[in-house]
């Protein structure tokens, strides 16, 4: 009944096609444009008529959104298919049986579909301050129902303007001297499927007198570990 394939071959991302097939005993006509009801996770997403190919074969086609999720797979009722104001006849003129019956599906594991791990969402700016910044990746990530994701390492154009690290799912954005920086971290999913995301941060002159805080407070640790050792070498004696 389902005769498409997702392009990974494990599961449909946004923006892909699921056409499935409806088969009749025998040839039909249709007036107006019938629906087919998908349960895509806990949604029921609306299948558009696409046409009518003969022989008791009506094809219907649903395109993937970046919120579908379902990771056992998509189920067809056997009360999904409907008129929506339109009319399905047989050969003699009579109202088509719509309960499909047999071929109605339960969770197909060949279609599962992922949508999009990331919000449809343009790039964002960040205006940093005088101290680090932290976003929250849930946010800006979708995460699958009842799965996780895995982020990589944030990766900074420019360190010595701006570096990051992620710590529990959070981003955390250290600005280091006035400038640019893009700040790319990367995100994967239990089907390997991995989709990137980027910060534009821009850290103002608010900042310039970060550094050497930070410096400072190497210093003061570089100085407490010297004096620690000190009193180590004291304490041996003679």
């Amino acid at each position: 009944m389902i005769e498409s394939t997702p392009l990974d071959g494990r599961a449909y991302g946004a923006g892909e096609r699921i056409e499935i097939s409806i088969w009749f005993e025998s040839d039909v006509t249709v007036s107006g444009s019938p629906q087919l009801a998908l349960t895509i996770g806990s949604r029921i997403r609306d299948a558009t008529f696409v046409g009518n190919r003969g022989n008791g074969r009506l094809v219907f086609r649903y395109l993937v959104e970046p919120a579908d999720r379902d990771s056992d797979g998509i189920s067809i009722a056997t009360d999904a298919l409907s008129l929506n104001g339109s009319e399905i006849k047989d050969t003699d003129g009579e109202d088509a049986v719509l309960d499909l019956g047999e071929l109605a599906i339960a969770n197909h594991p060949s279609h599962q579909v992922r949508g999009a791990l990331r919000e449809l969402v343009p790039d964002q700016q960040l205006e940093v301050g005088s101290g680090p910044l932290t976003l929250d990746l849930s946010r800006y990530f979708n995460v699958p129902a009842g799965g996780m994701l895995t982020y990589g390492t944030p990766i900074s154009s420019d360190r010595s303007v701006a570096t990051a690290i992620i710590e529990e799912g959070l981003l955390k954005i250290m600005p280091l001297d006035e400038g640019v920086a893009t700040i790319t971290v990367s995100a994967t999913d239990e089907n390997g499927v991995v989709v990137t995301l980027s910060f534009r941060v821009t850290v103002t002159s608010t900042t310039r007198g970060l550094r050497p805080w930070l410096m400072g407070i190497l210093a003061e640790q570089e100085a407490g570990e010297s004096a620690g050792d000190a009193e180590e070498t004291d304490d041996s004696g003679p």
